[in-house]
């Protein structure tokens, strides 16, 4: 009878540390899977921000949450932080806003969504600086995650610049 006490004592000590490891790992399962999810939603996000801005013709509005740029072709679209999301909205032609992504940290995590550099360093301005003086524009989403922090994501994007035609004399 104490052989049996023994062994089964034995067997719930063994089960409770087993149960605990099949916890842990289904967590960490659902947490890689979260944070997988939103990493591929941040990617395609910031790869559509990229697509954008590389051939911006030129940039009318620019600020830490949004940039107002027209396309070679003319149209000129303005994409902007708004609250939890970013959103793509047309000028011209007109178009509602429609989210690249949802589901921000509040304020971004209170990092910057668009930095803008000129070439040789220091801070670009549409008011001050020619576009083709802008070399890079860096983008910074940061999403909420149900896990420990929340996760940020960074890409910089150095703009085409416009070709400088030679000026012919008469």
């Amino acid at each position: 009878m104490l052989e049996i006490i023994v062994v089964l004592v034995i067997l719930s000590i063994v089960a409770v540390g087993f149960s605990d490891t099949i916890f842990y790992g289904v967590r960490n399962y659902f947490f890689s899977r979260e944070a997988d999810q939103l990493a591929q939603k941040a990617q395609l996000a910031l790869a559509r921000i990229n697509k954008e801005l590389v051939d911006a013709k030129s940039i009318s509005d620019a600020d830490m949450s949004s940039v107002q740029y027209k396309q070679a072709k003319g149209d000129e679209y303005r994409i902007e932080l708004s609250e939890n999301a970013v959103n793509m909205r047309g000028i011209n032609p007109q178009m509602d806003a429609r989210p690249l992504i949802d589901g921000l940290a509040e304020n971004n995590g209170g990092k910057n969504f668009l930095t803008y550099y000129k070439t040789g360093g220091g801070a670009w301005s549409p008011e001050t600086d020619s576009i083709n003086d802008l070399a890079l524009i860096k983008v910074n989403i940061v999403l909420a995650f149900s896990g420990t922090d929340d996760l940020s994501f960074e890409t910089s994007i150095a703009p085409r610049p416009l070709p400088v035609l030679p000026k012919i004399n008469d």
